[in-house]
């Protein structure tokens, strides 16, 4: 339980994360 816990609460800042990188290596690309 304490692992599905950890997971649920990691999983929506590390997509956070990773859409702010997606997001600025897009804006590279585009520039």
């Amino acid at each position: 339980a304490s692992v599905d816990d950890s997971r649920e609460k990691f999983t929506p800042a590390q997509n956070m994360i990773f859409s702010r990188k997606s997001a600025q290596l897009a804006s590279r690309q585009s520039v």
